[in-house]
């Protein structure tokens, strides 16, 4: 969302896909005459502990389980929803507790992360940037892809779907399933760099 915003703020988004965050698969679904050979994709990937934590807290996600809304209603070609359908809201218990939302994960989908993105990055010759950095790997992606622009719009774009302060301060991970998730999700954060060594998220365990 953040992304889309910025993009507007720089003028360089002249209108926005159907289906949000579309894999390339349901792009091309939704737009079978777009001549699609001279353009340039780029996406975002994120370290699956904190991840976790924002998909908990998400506004979105809790208002879907909130309005009884079923992800499986949605059944677009190459749909990352699919996916999503797998990291719902089933119980009161997970919508209210942290930890209890993560083991039922660990049980459903345990490497569901690694699935998401390789879902999304599925693409030749794809940019991708980290959420970590997301600010300064967009204008870097967009530099490189010969886009003209200002930075500071960029730059002066404020957060969006922030998520409440008290479900962020409840959001810390029991260390059993904190190393349960990195195991399972270890691949993927070789991948793109992050760290699998425990004691780098202290400050993210009860």
């Amino acid at each position: 969302s953040w992304v889309i915003e910025a993009l507007k703020k720089a003028n360089l988004c002249q209108f926005r896909s159907k289906a949000k965050h579309p894999s390339l698969v349901e792009f091309r679904c939704l737009y079978p005459h777009m001549n699609l050979t001279d353009m340039k994709f780029f996406t975002f990937v994120r370290n699956p502990v904190t991840w976790w934590q924002s998909r908990w807290s998400d506004p979105f996600h809790r208002n879907y389980y909130v309005e009884g809304y079923k992800y499986d209603n949605v059944g677009r070609c190459g749909s990352i929803r699919w996916l999503n359908y797998e990291s719902m809201f089933i119980t009161q218990e997970q919508f209210d507790d942290f930890n209890i939302y993560i083991e039922s994960i660990l049980s459903r989908r345990p490497n569901f992360s690694s699935e998401y993105f390789k879902f999304m990055t599925n693409v030749n010759d794809l940019e991708i940037g980290k959420y970590e950095r997301i600010t300064q790997d967009l204008i870097e992606i967009l530099y490189r892809c010969g886009e003209d622009f200002n930075a500071k719009d960029i730059v002066d774009t404020p957060k969006v779907n922030e998520s409440n302060v008290e479900l962020k301060a409840s959001r810390l991970y029991k260390e059993d399933n904190l190393k349960r998730l990195i195991e399972a999700e270890k691949r993927m954060m070789y991948q793109y760099g992050y760290s699998t060594i425990l004691s780098d998220y202290a400050d993210l365990i009860k």
